[in-house]
């Protein structure tokens, strides 16, 4: 199994869905808007959502491409802000060097097969509360009287005291009734479930008898995630993602590559081949994941940025495996994204494969 993490992925998505406008472009979320520069077809890290778009991904041995098609619904209502997504996104590899169809974290398959991942993903999150003449009533009478009853406040202070002075006797969770410019204290939440389908074909030799065969399959993954973030800062945005998720999938891997050779003939020189003999095995894979991400603006230079990290278990083969991801994002006047992604992972239970255990790969995209 290999770890990996594409947001509706990627992970994680069909060319019939139409295409949509950048994913939450005009939402304003706690007040803030949601710039599209933020949105990329790897998947928008303030929603998870994936925009329509294309993207190259490249790590040692495997170069992936793929489109993105994504089409937004916005359900939300005046307290509520409810997002629902659906994207489906192609991925071919680039070559045929690959022999296994191993899964990636998070609904995908590797290069080696080419697959569209379909995806359902449900974002949602309070208003900034706009709160009426008699809730501000409320908290501010409430205020005036924590502060009478405060013995180190002057009464008379007390009596003719404005919005801004009551601060201290508001508490923190009513701070936003009086404050509109304070978010309320909540979390956003992210419902997300993706199935994978794949087609790959692999071409071996019969061991006996050592004729050329080729045998197609078609891997799958299926996966769910759940997460939010705290909306209680200055900017919601400034919270740290967290989710959780599982995936169960199975793939496909081609025999490992021997040399055999038919029997000597009477003269001439003996007949070898060296490849795949037999069919492809299956691999199941049962995982469950975790996962954190942010994003930020850097104030010195001006630049966006986004930082994910993913742990993975598979049950299955007993590997471990740590993601990490740096997003670089364009500013609002930029287009293209692309960031670098590092891989580790611990061996499988299977002494006779090689394991791969630190890979670094990059990738870039462009939104439509």
């Amino acid at each position: 199994m290999k770890i990996s993490a594409r947001f509706s992925p990627a992970v994680i998505a069909g060319a019939a869905l139409a295409m949509a406008s950048p994913v939450c472009a005009q939402a304003n979320l706690a007040g803030h808007p949601v710039p599209e520069s933020t949105a990329s077809p790897d998947g928008d890290l303030r929603t998870g959502f994936a925009q329509s778009g294309v993207q190259l991904e490249a790590e040692s041995g495997k170069t992936d491409a793929s489109i993105t098609f994504s089409r937004t619904h916005d359900a939300s209502s005046t307290t509520h802000l409810f997002l629902h997504s659906w994207s489906v996104k192609v991925t071919a590899p680039l070559g045929d060097d690959e022999t296994s169809a191993d899964f990636i974290t998070d609904s995908g398959l590797s290069s080696g097969a080419t697959t569209a991942a379909f995806n359902w993903s449900r974002f949602s999150m309070r208003r900034v509360n706009d709160a009426s003449y008699a809730d501000i009533g409320r908290v501010l009478a409430a205020a005036k009287l924590a502060c009478t009853r405060d013995p180190t406040a002057s009464q008379a202070s007390c009596e003719t005291a404005t919005n801004e002075s009551l601060r201290p006797w508001i508490p923190a969770t009513d701070l936003h009734v009086v404050f509109p410019e304070i978010p309320a204290d909540h979390w956003s939440t992210l419902w997300s479930a993706t199935a994978t389908l794949g087609s790959k074909e692999f071409k071996f030799r019969d061991p006996l008898s050592l004729v050329e065969d080729a045998d197609r399959q078609t891997p799958f993954s299926m996966s769910v995630q759940f997460g939010g973030a705290p909306q209680g800062g200055a900017r919601w945005t400034d919270g740290w993602y967290r989710g959780v998720g599982v995936e169960y999938g199975e793939s496909y891997e081609a025999s490992k590559s021997r040399t055999l050779c038919n029997p000597p003939p009477p003269s001439g020189p003996q007949e070898c081949f060296t490849g795949a003999f037999g069919p492809p095995e299956l691999d199941r894979d049962a995982v469950i994941f975790g996962l954190i991400r942010r994003d930020g603006l850097s104030q010195s230079f001006g630049v966006s940025w986004g930082l994910q990290f993913k742990a993975a278990h598979d049950f299955d083969s007993e590997v471990s495996g740590l993601e990490g991801t740096v997003f670089v994002l364009p500013n609002a006047g930029g287009r293209l994204t692309g960031g670098i992604r590092f891989k580790l992972q611990t061996d499988d239970n299977d002494d006779a494969t090689e394991d791969d255990n630190a890979t670094v790969g990059i990738f870039v995209g462009s939104p439509f």
